[in-house]
């Protein structure tokens, strides 16, 4: 146990909640210095018993009812999850996923959810994952670490799986491999496209509806920031649609192998 405790409670101010708190806590964020968000979350929930509310500015969408306990979390998600819809406001706020699993409710998420409990159970999806796992291993991961242990350098492992998890996820959803994990460490200019909406969507949270709505119809602020990051993420779709079609057209030249990279699982239709 540490004998330096945390203070755990952001203290709640009139009209602007537990909001400088957080933000001070967010601002500050680097586990390298102590200064660890999720280990703070972590030991709130410690202390407050497992749940926590947080309350934000008046007028805002910033109000969560934090929970680690396993029996909040099974009566929310298993057998009452009609009581606890996202709702029309929370789809407003992640508008870049709107309509997907993530924001729909009733049967809407009921359907999507058995579309896609059924295509990750499907044997030639797992073996795609574990081919395409194996491969970045071996083809990324091991020279990547191989060539820092010779050189000296020092490793972000925090960049390094970032990296790890982004290749095969953009493998798995297009069959592509944008190749991030290398030697070379090329640019990521979607994957900070994706940390953009993030922070925009925490910002919708603390700020009243209005505001958001308006610095977003003037294209300023964080508003804009995330226009930008929309752009950035749709080039790189395109992009990888258009390298996999090119991949499609190659591989009907070639036979097929029991864990071919230049096809691809189609999990959504």
């Amino acid at each position: 146990m540490k004998s330096k405790r945390y203070l755990l409670f952001p203290t709640e101010w009139p009209l602007v909640g537990m909001l400088p708190g957080i933000a001070a806590r967010l601002c500050n964020h680097d586990a390298a210095a102590g200064n660890n968000w999720y280990e703070f979350l972590t030991s709130t929930l410690v202390a407050s018993g497992h749940t926590h509310k947080i309350c934000g500015p008046l007028a805002s969408s910033m109000n969560f009812f934090l929970t680690c306990d396993p029996m909040n979390i099974r009566h929310i998600y298993t057998s009452n999850i009609a009581n606890y819809p996202k709702g029309e406001g929370f789809a407003e706020i992640l508008d870049i996923v709107e309509g997907t699993l993530l924001t729909t409710d009733g049967e809407n998420w009921r359907w999507q959810r058995a579309m896609a409990r059924q295509a990750l159970a499907r044997p030639e999806l797992l073996t795609y994952l574990s081919c395409r796992c194996r491969d970045k291993v071996v083809e990324g991961l091991l020279p990547f670490l191989s060539h820092a242990a010779v050189t000296g350098t020092k490793i972000n492992m925090d960049g390094l799986l970032g990296r790890l998890v982004f290749d095969l996820s953009t493998t798995l959803v297009f069959g592509v491999d944008p190749g991030s994990l290398s030697v070379d460490m090329p640019p990521m200019p979607a994957s900070p496209a994706f940390d953009t909406i993030m922070d925009v969507a925490f910002f919708r949270q603390a700020m009243p509806t209005s505001i958001w709505k308006a610095m977003r119809w003037l294209n300023v602020g964080q508003e804009r920031k995330l226009a930008e990051a929309q752009r950035l993420i749709h080039g790189f779709v395109l992009d990888m649609i258009k390298k996999n079609r090119d991949r499609e057209r190659e591989a009907r030249l070639l036979p097929w192998t029991c864990c071919p990279s230049s096809r691809r699982t189609t999990l959504m239709t």
